[in-house]
């Protein structure tokens, strides 16, 4: 288990606070990498000794790598060429594509040569794109010179292979310098595919089935890093699986320097892909995309749906908040769990739906599944009436996410309290709190980058509040809405997005869309033990292992001690 410091989950109280090391930028501060790694010894040192033919059961996967050249840097191929040749599984081969000048050429050739009298039959020196893979059934990466493998590197994801059927495999990476310096581990979600369309989370650690590739053509551009984000969208839009190896296996060169504006081109070519009505644009300073709607976006109508009793000091904002919501096509409905005659009185006069639903005491399920009779539309907003509108956008942002395919069953918002600071930005669960959910992100600033973008990137999670989510009416009649017996109020909208992932649907994180939220002042804080029993009888097996954060940051101690 990896013990890094306090990356997504809020801190426990110590008299002597320690610093936040994500509050400093979205990577893991050297220091505190290097104090994992010496945890963890790993690059060019493990296994060795311990490898005992294991791999000979599974020679039958073979790799394939094409490693593009650009430049004479001697240093950085040798490097690169080394990582493999001294790989514990034998059954690879490279393709060195050069794009040099005779002279240069002549250089390399010599260099290859040598490799070839040691290693026959590895190498293989072209100068043009190849039109056809030069082998069937092998798996393939796109490397530069200074990528290294890790020894064990092939045999992990051989053995991966040969127990799963994948058409890409990626794992997590790191980046290193010419001194052999890691830095920047980039420690990833499982597969999430509105993530890889805002953000891309993968990088350059993955490997594709050779079909796949025949299928969405070679690249034919030598700059690897001009074709490795297009080429993930591409190839993710017609594999069947994608399988996530948690574990830093790649060492990415720091010459792969990123210019942020080159995302914009692969994601607005899948968008059009896609046949999806938006315009790319950068979030900010940031290699995040935010995705436009153009006018041709059709709005559906939808409905917003507030419970509420009495409160008049939070309904009040929360309702005239919604004045500034762009998105046109929505009507509201407002479930009166017995307010007094003041608050009737209002709500008589507010321009909404009404629907009086009493209960002997607050059974938030009850009343929305009881509601559901009085609603007219396929798409419907939970909205606590304890949140109030901060952007005019905001459903448009998240009927945004939900239009961009077809299995995504809930979008959740990000919420703020009133200072500013991050409310919810996500669900995910403790498991050394026996798979307690909790909020990413909890106190964080709200324009904080969070680690690798995540409080700033479009993503997938396996749950959201339901103070602010979007659902459509037919996917809640599928799943049967709300449990009233099991979930009456606390952890309902976990046991919804948990059915709805059961279903096969996704669940959807936006940060475009904003509101603010005074947590609880509608009824206080509840007990929220017995329902965790309920959650822990069924779904223990996810709360204990979240696909969507990565098990890097599953710590016996939430800030570095």
């Amino acid at each position: 288990m990896i013990n890094l410091p306090h990356i997504f989950r809020k801190p426990k109280r110590h008299k002597r606070a320690l610093p936040d090391p994500l509050k400093q930028g979205h990577d893991i501060p050297n220091h505190l990498y290097l104090r994992y790694l010496n945890r963890h010894p790993k690059l060019f040192s493990e296994y060795k000794e311990s490898l005992v033919c294991a791999y000979r059961k599974i020679l039958n996967t073979k790799f394939l790598f094409f490693l593009s050249i650009d430049s004479l840097d001697d240093i950085s191929i040798c490097r690169t060429l080394n990582s493999l040749t001294q790989q514990s599984y034998p059954n690879w081969k490279c393709v060195i594509l050069m794009n040099l000048s005779s002279n240069e050429c002549e250089s390399i050739n010599h260099l290859i040569s040598t490799y070839n009298k040691e290693f026959p039959n590895k190498l293989t020196v072209i100068t043009q794109p190849p039109k056809e893979i030069l082998e069937e059934d092998a798996f393939i990466s796109f490397m530069v010179p200074g990528d290294i493998l890790e020894l064990s590197a092939l045999e992990k994801i051989a053995s991966l292979k040969d127990s799963k059927s994948a058409d890409i495999i990626y794992t997590d990476h790191d980046v290193i310098d010419d001194c052999l310096e890691q830095t920047k581990p980039q420690f990833k979600p499982d597969w999430s595919p509105e993530l890889l369309l805002s953000h891309n989370y993968i990088g350059p650690a993955v490997f594709y089935e050779s079909s796949l590739i025949q299928t969405v053509g070679i690249p034919t551009k030598s700059n690897v890093e001009e074709l490795t984000y297009d080429l993930l969208l591409r190839a993710s839009e017609h594999a069947k699986t994608i399988i996530h190896l948690p574990d830093i296996l790649f060492h990415a060169s720091h010459q792969r320097l990123q210019n942020i504006e080159s995302i914009l081109q692969p994601i607005q070519k899948a968008i059009n892909r896609r046949h999806l009505p938006f315009e790319v644009e950068l979030h900010g300073n940031r290699p995040v995309a935010h995705l436009i709607p153009k006018s041709s976006f059709h709005a559906p109508p939808v409905t917003i749906i507030i419970p509420t009793k009495d409160n008049m000091d939070v309904l009040r904002p929360c309702l005239e908040s919604l004045k500034r919501t762009e998105y046109r096509n929505f009507t509201v409905l407002i479930i009166d769990n017995g307010s007094n005659e003041h608050t009737r009185s209002y709500l008589n006069q507010y321009p909404a739906d009404v629907v009086r639903i009493e209960t002997p005491d607050f059974n938030y399920s009850l009343i929305h599944n009881k509601a559901m009779n009085n609603v007219q539309t396929e798409h419907m907003v939970f909205l606590n009436n304890d949140t109030e509108i901060l952007d005019g956008s905001w459903l448009t942002e998240l009927m945004m996410a939900m239009s961009l395919d077809s299995t995504i069953g809930a979008v959740g918002a990000k919420l703020l309290y009133p200072n500013g600071a991050i409310q919810h930005a996500g669900v995910s669960f403790d498991p050394i709190r026996d798979g307690t959910p909790f909020h990413l992100h909890y106190a964080l600033g709200e324009k904080e980058d969070g680690y690798a973008y995540t409080n700033q990137t479009l993503r997938n999670y396996n749950a959201v509040t339901a103070a602010c989510l979007l659902t459509r009416m037919s996917f809640y009649k599928k799943v049967g809405g709300f449990d009233e017996q099991q979930f009456p109020v606390d952890y309902s909208d976990v046991y919804y997005c948990l059915k709805l992932r059961e279903f096969g649907y996704r669940i959807v994180w936006t940060p475009h869309a904003r509101l603010l939220h005074h947590e609880a002042a509608s009824r206080g804080a509840g007990n929220y033990y017995p329902f965790l029993k309920h959650l822990q009888s069924r779904w223990n097996s996810i709360l204990q292992n979240d696909p969507y954060v990565s098990p890097a940051f599953t710590t016996k101690s939430y800030v570095l001690s």
